[in-house]
């Protein structure tokens, strides 16, 4: 933005100077005159959360207390109106797991049956009729 502080330079050169859009040199040349520079400002977007830093320390002590408790459970534990999937991302961004534990044991692996299985070799002869094809296409028509 030097080059077009300097006053020698339009907008059109400093963007193909830079080779961007003419439409970019604006929008930064807007947002250094609102904000004062023309930085980065991404970490600006979104909705802000709804849960502050006070109901992530009551997040967080509710966790330890019941931690089985479902996501609508730490949600209304907080006393904030929210998802449950507001809860989630507040836990991601503690860096808090939320995983349930399964509450039967996980099923034994291993051989289910005792009797080997056919190998489908004696099956009768006559389940696809004579003359048709075993195809799904349709036999052409005599004629």
């Amino acid at each position: 933005m030097k080059r077009w502080d300097s006053g020698r330079y339009t907008q059109e050169e400093v963007a193909k100077h830079f080779e961007v859009s003419l439409g970019m040199v604006r929008k930064l040349s807007a947002q250094r005159k609102r904000l004062g520079h023309i930085g980065v400002l991404w970490c600006n977007c979104g909705r802000p959360s709804k849960i502050g830093r006070a109901q992530c320390e009551e997040l967080k002590a509710a966790m330890k207390a019941k931690p089985d408790a479902t996501l609508a459970e730490l949600a209304a534990s907080v006393g904030v109106e929210c998802t449950a999937q507001a809860v989630f991302y507040t836990l991601r961004r503690m860096r808090m797991s939320y995983k349930k534990k399964r509450s039967l044991p996980a099923s034994a692996t291993g051989r289910k049956s005792f009797e080997p299985a056919s190998s489908g070799r004696g099956c009768k002869g006559d389940s696809i009729p004579r003359g048709s094809p075993s195809s799904t296409k349709r036999a052409p028509r005599r004629t």
